[in-house]
């Protein structure tokens, strides 16, 4: 998708982890319609590396409970309860762990922070935003990207 609209304003998100899919949310949200291009060297965006299946145990705990994360378009107990069931039991987690004092494992918000990117592309196009997204992207593509004014 090109982003290179001279009517509208573009901005460049580097690196795609949580941070980033707050980022996005706000950008998005813009009164003006943004040209947004995103960033990524992993393949998942999204998940950022202390939540990444490849870099992490499922047996790893995250530092914060679901209570402590701010809603990106659900809650994470929102989106875990769409899960299915069986789903979650195999990420060990019990119907009783289904509350905001709960610490999941790691990895299980990698997944939540990648559906919720997800989310808020398909969101951007809706509210005629561009969110564009370039993974497995090496710093050299990004300035090359960037110096071409291309999306």
């Amino acid at each position: 998708m090109n982003t290179n609209n001279p009517t509208r304003p573009r901005v460049a998100i580097i690196g795609a982890g949580p941070s980033a899919v707050y980022a996005l949310k706000r950008l998005i949200t813009s009164e003006a319609p943004l040209a947004i291009l995103i960033f990524e060297s992993g393949a998942r965006p999204g998940v950022g590396t202390p939540y990444d299946r490849q870099q992490n145990s499922p047996a790893m705990l995250s530092n914060i409970a679901s209570i402590e994360l701010p809603p990106v378009c659900e809650t994470l107990l929102d989106w875990l309860q769409r899960i299915p069931p069986e789903t979650r039991h195999g990420w060990g987690i019990g119907d009783a762990d289904l509350h905001e004092r709960h610490f999941f494992p790691r990895v299980v918000l990698g997944d939540y922070y990648a559906d919720q990117f997800g989310a808020l592309v398909n969101e951007a196009a809706r509210r005629a935003a561009t969110a564009s997204r370039c993974t497995r992207a090496p710093a050299s593509a990004i300035l090359s990207r960037m110096r071409a004014g291309s999306g």
